[in-house]
């Protein structure tokens, strides 16, 4: 076994969202040796009406379970996030140790506008369409996405549920972080990245802001400039 398969890399996608939006950078990691698991969070690549069925409960116990066994079966881990997905990887590293964390526009809090609206709307059976599909500036990396066009609006409580409880675990976090996140998002505010840096422990700190791409990061057009760092921030925290 080789230092690079020594290492396990936890990849968590987002909400309304699925694996396929981490693809790319798990065939980067793999590319160098790097074990990679991808868990499907529960309610996801399936039907959206699936999200009501599940609890906020449910995601961290199908990361938390995939982490376990990971740390199982290697020496060192990271976990890498994106959107709802790096807020899932910040709680995993308020409670874990494992070698560091990258939390890539990492969904901590909504636009105060978007939220309180979505909060009046959500206990009617409502359901949000994505007019322009997922939030990604490169029309390819748009097309490889399988994600929800439309979800139902009660299962954002669950969203909102998880984002209050790991906001109120920041302060636990010590270990390495490499966050990234683009000023272009239209999705989630970049000045969620201050509000992070502002609430950790954390002594090895890395940012990284984008200009050119959206959301979904991880297949937009800074995509392979977002790698590189990973893969160095990899090499210096195992």
């Amino acid at each position: 076994m080789t230092r690079s398969q020594e290492i396990g890399c936890l990849l968590i996608h987002g909400f309304t969202s699925s694996p396929t939006e981490m693809a790319g950078l798990a065939e980067t990691l793999r590319t160098h040796g790097y074990r990679v698991d991808l868990p499907l969070l529960p309610g996801h690549a399936s039907r959206p009406e699936a999200l009501l069925k599940v609890k906020y409960q449910d995601w961290i116990a199908t990361v938390e379970s995939a982490l376990r066994t990971m740390q199982s079966e290697t020496v060192q881990q990271i976990v890498i996030g994106l959107s709802m997905g790096g807020v899932l990887a910040l709680h995993l590293a308020a409670h874990y140790n494992f070698a560091g964390v990258i939390a890539l526009a990492p969904a901590l809090k909504l636009p105060l506008w978007k939220e309180i609206g979505i909060r009046l709307l959500s206990p009617f059976n409502l359901t949000r369409r994505k007019t322009h599909g997922p939030d990604v500036n490169d029309d390819h990396g748009r097309a490889l996405l399988d994600s929800y066009r439309e979800y139902p609006l009660p299962a954002t409580r669950e969203v909102f549920r998880l984002q209050r409880l790991v906001r109120g675990e920041l302060a636990r976090i010590t270990m390495p972080l490499f966050v990234a996140h683009s000023l272009q998002d239209h999705t989630i505010p970049v000045h969620n990245v201050d509000y992070l840096l502002q609430q950790i422990k954390s002594k090895h700190v890395e940012k990284m802001l984008v200009h050119d791409s959206y959301h979904v990061l991880t297949v937009d057009r800074d995509r392979e400039r977002i790698f590189t760092r990973i893969l160095e921030f990899i090499a210096k925290v195992t």
